[in-house]
């Protein structure tokens, strides 16, 4: 596994990872768009990170 962290992908890349993140991994794409992910996040000024099989690096590449 992979630990991505969302947050810290470059503004540039960011579009292009989305794209990776529901096309590869839609239910963690799913997750991180529900409400609750977005609620926490806002709520503790944090940042989102999922782990990913070894193939996510292609989202940071």
């Amino acid at each position: 596994m992979k630990k991505v962290n969302l947050s810290r992908i470059p503004r540039e890349r960011k579009r292009e990872a989305w794209e990776k993140l529901q096309r590869d991994y839609p239910a963690q794409a799913e997750l991180v768009e529900s409400e609750f992910v977005q609620e926490m996040a806002q709520a503790f000024d944090g940042e989102i990170v999922i782990y990913l099989p070894e193939a996510g690096d292609n989202l940071t590449r």
